[in-house]
């Protein structure tokens, strides 16, 4: 071409002969030459004639020799020296005489293709290491030697960033549009995620021999990478090992938060696939496609079921197997029952985490703040250390047990974190006796407590404000780095426990009683409501922790306000027993009601979890209705037994062995107890065992029948032998 005939005629740096041009890029131009001292063949990369005057430019080109003669990478092409002569500047490297990478692998197995990019990830992931961005990873920027090697060469785009940090966003959309990822086009810069993305986009040209999305038109083109996913690389060569999809469509995440952490990672998964191992690694593209493929298959099983075809516990049976499918919703903490190594694990963490809890609790007046502060506080470094390690090796199970612990620990060690602060450490009583600010008698206290006790409650309110704020941060930190669910259980109830005195601290005592207690239910059906969207959502795993805190948020709150005797005692019915008993039993029906609304109206996972709360309910019920009868009124007694039998034709209906059983001891114990009162107690509790066993004997029958029926489709009425 011109521009390099004219470059070959006029301009010479020194040391250096024989030029022959090569190729060119946006900014430089590449020759091959001779080095006369040394004797060997180079290459020598000149910024344009039309820069040159560009000070900008010159810079750039200056800060690209830096930062390559950094790094010391067989993958990675080395330079010799750099200088600047009147044409202007250049530098010197090992000259790379190969072909791009899609060329080289074109028909190669994927074995040679698995081997080759896991050069390209360690050469990558090395610069990443030294701070250095490549951010125009793309098969014309890889170049492959005869003897197999890959080179990453043209590092001209490069920038020195922090590795974790993204490059600055003022410099535009920089690079090759195929291999952008999305979060460039919105001008946020160059990062590793970007880096990992391109090495993906590559790996998707060698795998399938087209660009990710090959669009002519460049608008669409950019619309496609920040809308679209690529077509599946098995759909444009079914010979591509699911493995190797699978590493490929997680560097290509939409999101940077989904794709691989690191080149090193995805270099990693690369050895897995080599050396025969399972890759560890679901793209959310698989998970996706796999969700809507379920979620259309439902509604062909809810249809089904509408017309006759299946009954609804047979439906309910294949959306529960459905769910399973979904291997991003089992958690990462599922299966640590399943062999040895992981009971040791258990074992380890249960003595790690509550050995020292147990310990500060006992010694807490015997310790320094600071060994109060440590007892926990070393553990959860040595948890966050080794579940840190297991995390970066893809050892996920393990990794987040292992962060989870350290999860846990946060709680006690920012307990003791609060306790450093002198004004919070011991509050003073009329006689000058000195009372630590620990739970106990200041949580809660009641009426006609001494002054300091109040005080001491609202140090202690500050405190654990303090220390849940602390295991919030903590906690949320851990699940943003890991998007392990188990994370969130911890994260709702470190809410809870700081809205607790978070509301104890903002007068909550001084509000009328009804008010607290319709807040305080409004609080339990918002934290159900806030898992609603992720249940909808197929993310169960993590709208089940939202869930689990609404339900206990609810008992706890009916535990609390059954005491004040309420609803009872707002419209003055009943003296205080019927008040307390009749509240008691109040709450209960209300947790059974909302409970089978749940179960008839709600998603397939609130459904499941409603057997503890019908559970609970049920029990109260019966509680608030044992001490009604206990007046010796005959409609309590009624009630009563009444009360019993529901309970257990409730567990028959919704297929709830957990609530079967106890009602059928619930409902012989309820006759016998009632029984006595008013016939012989040796005939009152013989009539009751015989009911018992009775209604075990019914239960074996119904159980058996159950687990007989057909598993398919119900017996039509008109079948013929």
């Amino acid at each position: 071409m011109r521009d390099g005939a004219e470059r070959d005629e006029g301009f010479s740096f020194p040391g250096l002969s024989g030029f022959r041009r090569l190729g060119a890029g946006g900014m430089g131009t590449v020759f091959r030459a001779w080095q006369d001292d040394l004797g060997r063949a180079v290459a020598v990369k000149t910024l344009r004639a039309e820069l040159v005057e560009r000070a900008a430019l010159r810079e750039q080109f200056a800060r690209e020799a830096h930062i390559l003669a950094q790094l010391d990478h067989q993958g990675i092409v080395p330079v010799h020296y750099a200088g600047e002569t009147e044409s202007g500047p250049y530098y010197v490297m090992r000259l790379v005489e190969g072909e791009s990478v899609d060329r080289h692998l074109d028909g190669a197995s994927p074995s040679e293709v698995a081997s080759v990019f896991r050069s390209i990830a360690d050469a990558l992931a090395a610069a990443h290491r030294e701070g250095v961005l490549h951010r125009d990873v793309k098969p014309e920027n890889v170049l492959v030697e005869a003897s197999g090697r890959p080179i990453l060469v043209d590092f001209g785009l490069s920038t020195q960033t922090l590795v974790g940090e993204v490059g600055s966003a003022e410099e535009g959309i920089v690079g090759t549009p195929d291999y952008l990822a999305p979060e460039l086009l919105a001008g946020t810069g160059g990062s590793v995620a970007s880096d990992v993305y391109a090495l993906g986009a590559t790996l998707y040209q060698a795998l399938t021999g087209s660009a990710p999305f090959p669009v002519e038109d460049l608008g669409e083109k950019l619309r496609a990478i920040r809308e679209d996913d690529p077509p599946l690389p098995r759909a444009l060569r079914p010979g591509v090992p699911k493995p190797l999809q699978a590493i490929c469509l997680k560097a290509m995440e939409r999101s940077p938060a989904d794709r691989y952490p690191s080149a090193e990672e995805m270099r990693r998964d690369l050895d897995r696939y080599l050396a025969g191992d399972p890759v560890q690694t679901l793209p959310e593209r698989s998970r996706s496609l796999l969700l809507r493929k379920i979620g259309r298959h439902l509604e062909d099983c809810a249809e089904w079921e509408e017309q006759g075809l299946i009954d609804e516990r047979q439906r309910a049976a294949l959306q529960y197997s459905y769910e399973h499918l979904d291997e991003q919703q089992r958690g990462f903490l599922r299966g640590v029952l399943t062999s040895l190594p992981d009971l040791l694990l258990l074992a380890g963490l249960l003595v790690i985490v509550f050995g020292p809890v147990l310990l500060q609790v006992i010694a807490w007046n015997e310790l320094e703040p600071f060994g109060r502060l440590a007892l926990p506080t070393a553990p959860l470094l040595l948890l966050l250390a080794l579940g840190a390690q297991r995390w970066r090796r893809l050892d996920r199970k393990r990794g987040a047990a292992c962060l989870l612990g350290a999860a846990l620990l946060a709680i006690p060690s920012a307990f003791a974190l609060t306790d450093l602060v002198p004004a919070l450490r011991a509050v003073t009583d009329a006689r000058g006796v000195l009372h630590p600010v620990v739970p106990g008698r200041l949580w809660l206290p009641g009426e006609g407590e001494p002054a300091w006790v109040y005080e001491g409650a609202r140090l202690l309110d500050w405190k654990l404000l303090g220390a849940a704020a602390l295991a919030l941060g903590m906690t949320a930190w851990l699940y943003r780095r890991t998007r392990a669910a188990a994370f969130l259980w911890i994260l709702c109830f470190a809410a809870a426990g700081a809205i607790l005195p978070a509301a104890q601290l903002a007068g909550w005592r001084e509000l009328p009683l009804g008010v607290r207690w319709v807040l305080a239910n409004l609080g339990a059906l918002g934290a159900i409501a806030c898992g609603l969207p992720l249940d909808r959502a197929w993310r169960r795993d993590r709208a089940a922790p939202f869930y689990g805190l609404g339900f206990l948020w609810l008992v706890f709150s009916a535990m609390v306000y059954t005491g004040e005797g309420l609803p009872l005692t707002l419209i003055g019915l009943g003296n205080e027993l019927e008040q307390e008993a009749g509240s008691v039993a109040l709450h209960g029906l209300g947790i059974v009601t909302a409970g089978l609304i749940v179960h008839r109206r709600g998603t397939a996972l609130l459904q499941r979890m409603t057997g503890a709360p019908l559970l609970l309910g049920f029990l109260f019920v019966l509680g608030g209705l044992s001490g009604l009868s206990g007046e010796g009124s005959t409609v309590w007694e009624v009630l009563l037994v009444a009360s019993s039998v529901a309970f257990l034709l409730t567990g028959l209906v919704l297929h709830r062995n957990s609530l079967v059983l106890p009602a059928a001891i619930a409902l012989p114990v309820t006759v016998g107890s009632v029984s006595q009162r008013h016939v012989d107690a040796l005939w009152a509790w013989s009539a009751a065992v015989v009911i018992g066993g009775a209604a075990l004997v019914l239960l074996g029958f119904r159980l058996s029948a159950l687990r007989s029926a057909p598993a398919t489709r119900p017996a039509r009425s008109d079948s013929r032998p």
